[in-house]
């Protein structure tokens, strides 16, 4: 890699790593509500809990392939097949 694409790259991951990191505190947040809730016994808010938690992991999930395909324009075409060979996707 040439500087240029470690100075890149390195700023894409710094940015979503962030955002992924602000999204793994909102579940730990609803992980406590969600014990509380079940000492209540109050389904209702533990099933709207527990479908905001898969939420935001599918939105950290999209984060990781966005990071990807980000990251994926940066590189050369052999860069990304070398890439794409070790990660297998």
């Amino acid at each position: 890699l040439t500087d240029e694409q470690i100075r890149r790259i390195t700023e894409i991951h710094n940015k979503i790593s962030s955002k992924i990191l602000d999204r793994k505190a909102q579940i730990n947040i609803l992980n406590r509500k969600i014990k509380s809730y079940i000492k209540v016994k109050n389904i209702n808010a533990i099933r709207s809990t527990l479908v905001h938690i898969a939420r935001i992991k599918l939105e950290i999930s999209f984060l990781d392939i966005v990071e990807y395909i980000k990251t994926m324009e940066i590189l050369t075409d052999r860069q990304r097949r070398l890439l794409e060979n070790l990660i297998g996707w």
